[in-house]
């Protein structure tokens, strides 16, 4: 297992020894982006992990994420012990994903399965072990 720590985005994860970790800023926005891809390039069993500063709180974001049709199907759960929602990420493939504000950050944990479902259930159930690992080892820090 490798370990990624980083204060300035608020959080630590432990992921795969095969996973790549790749961080980016996207210059047009405010997001950071931490890429846990395949080494063979595939989507299948990968995660992104988006961070951006936000004034929302959790059920805001989530009705700016639901209009703008970017998730569905969500649900109230929880992630490191803090209020969260889950739904299917939607996009040009649909992915598992988490949602939730914490210290004035919107998080995007968002996680491809190789499956197109439509459902918070199906797509949850065809999470790789990898990245119920990442999930599992969420923590916040500061």
């Amino acid at each position: 297992m490798k370990e990624y720590s980083n204060a300035n985005l608020g959080f630590a994860i432990s992921y795969s020894d095969f996973f790549l970790a790749e961080l980016n800023r996207d210059a047009s926005s405010v997001t950071t982006t931490l890429s846990l891809t395949n080494p063979d390039g595939t989507q299948n069993g990968s995660a992104l992990i988006e961070v951006s500063p936000t004034e929302m709180n959790l059920d805001q974001y989530i009705s700016d994420l639901t209009s703008s049709k970017l998730i569905s199907d969500q649900h109230k759960t929880t992630i490191a012990g803090i209020p969260a929602y889950e739904g299917v990420s939607n996009g040009l493939v649909s992915r598992y994903g988490l949602f939730f504000i914490a210290n004035e950050k919107a998080y995007r944990l968002t996680f491809y399965t190789g499956n197109d479902f439509d459902t918070v259930e199906k797509m949850k159930s065809n999470l790789s072990g990898s990245q119920k690992e990442v999930i599992a080892t969420f923590a916040l820090i500061k």
